[in-house]
């Protein structure tokens, strides 16, 4: 019970937040290669997608199709541990880390990014930085944490994830709570 209560008030939390409405969502198409080069590897992988999209469901947060790129490690994503990427072609997930856990952890936090991107409009995004005391949204010369779009990902993922800690990786400026 703890779970479900805890994991619904910050659904709720972030919906009202963000202005958004909880409603039943449907699953979204994902679409996965395994290219870590190990094919015993696929099953987990699998289930580790399975278990990120039904995370998202749980919480009426209704997620983009995407595909996601199992990789062999962070060499493969300019040494990061997950990348993703919006392009023409759609939303694209690199999971650059081996681990099952760690992998539900980068993959709900991917995840997020895309659910962001199609939830947020720019005044969405305006108001977060504002609340959050942020410069900006994505800029590339800021620091990963102090970037909007990280922030917002982090949040959406600690309540998507319950074992997700946030203020671990949020500045500790008090608005972290």
């Amino acid at each position: 019970m703890r779970y479900t209560g805890r994991f619904a008030g910050l659904s709720l939390a972030l919906a009202a937040f963000l202005g958004a409405q909880i409603a039943p969502v449907a699953l979204p198409v994902v679409e996965i290669s395994n290219l870590t080069g190990d094919p015993a590897q696929t099953k987990s992988i699998t289930e580790t997608v399975i278990w990120a999209r039904e995370r998202f469901q749980t919480a009426g947060l209704d997620l983009p199709d995407m595909r996601v790129n199992f990789r062999r490690g962070r060499d493969e994503c300019d040494d990061m541990v997950g990348l993703w990427t919006f392009s023409s072609l759609g939303h694209r997930i690199e999971i650059c880390v081996g681990g099952q856990r760690r992998r539900q952890l980068v993959l709900v936090h991917e995840m997020s990014h895309a659910w962001v991107a199609e939830h947020l409009t720019e005044e969405d995004r305006d108001v977060f930085l504002s609340r959050r005391e942020l410069d900006t949204w994505s800029d590339d010369d800021t620091e990963w944490n102090n970037r909007g779009i990280e922030q917002a990902a982090i949040i959406v993922a600690w309540g998507v994830d319950e074992t997700c800690e946030p203020q671990r990786h949020l500045p500790d400026d008090g608005t972290a709570t």
